[in-house]
Parts: C-alpha cells; sequence; structure tokens
C-alpha cells in the first residue's frame, strides 16, 4: 500500500492545476535533470491514469490529489485540508474498508 500511495503522490508531480486541461504548460526543460524529472511525471502519471480507472469508491478526483501534493510536496503545510498525519490516518482507515 505504500508503494501505491506514493506512486499517487508522485504521479501528479507535473499535473496541471488549471480548469483548463489542455492549457500549454509554462514549464520550461532547460537541463537534463528538468527532462528526467518531468518524465517522471509523465511515466507516473500514465501509470495512476491506468491504475484509478477503476478507483474504490468512484471517479477519482485528479485536481483534489494534484492540489494537495503541490502543497505537500513545497512544504505548505497551512494550506492543506487534512494534516499529513491525518491523511495518513484517513488512508489506513479506508484502505481497511475496501479490503
Amino acid at each position: 500500500m505504500k508503494y501505491n500511495i506514493l506512486s499517487i503522490l508522485v504521479a501528479i508531480i507535473v499535473y496541471p492545476l488549471s480548469a483548463q486541461q489542455n492549457a500549454v504548460s509554462s514549464i520550461k526543460l532547460n537541463s537534463s535533470l528538468d527532462s528526467a524529472c518531468y518524465a517522471i511525471g509523465v511515466n507516473y502519471g500514465n501509470g495512476l491514469r491506468e491504475n484509478m480507472q477503476e478507483f474504490p469508491g468512484g471517479t477519482a478526483n485528479f485536481h483534489a490529489v494534484a492540489e494537495a501534493f503541490v502543497h505537500a510536496i513545497i512544504g505548505d503545510v497551512e494550506s492543506l485540508l487534512l494534516a499529513p498525519e491525518e491523511a495518513l490516518n484517513y488512508l489506513i482507515l479506508i484502505s481497511w474498508n475496501f479490503q
């Protein structure tokens, strides 16, 4: 389960938060590190999309996942709707419900 949660979080690193899903990206790939980071996002994003086609409990809200991930990865804990500990406890709780 830890791998699946980590995959979900990493997958949406480059997921656009814009309401316009077809908007042109403002990301510029200026170095091999930028390209590697972007490639990680593409790889995990495609895997996440495929794996979450049959998300337990309904259709996955990728915008919620993306927003939470961005706030968490940049350390903007105040903007999170759930504290990290609350989020982990919630994931543990619901994982038991889906087994």
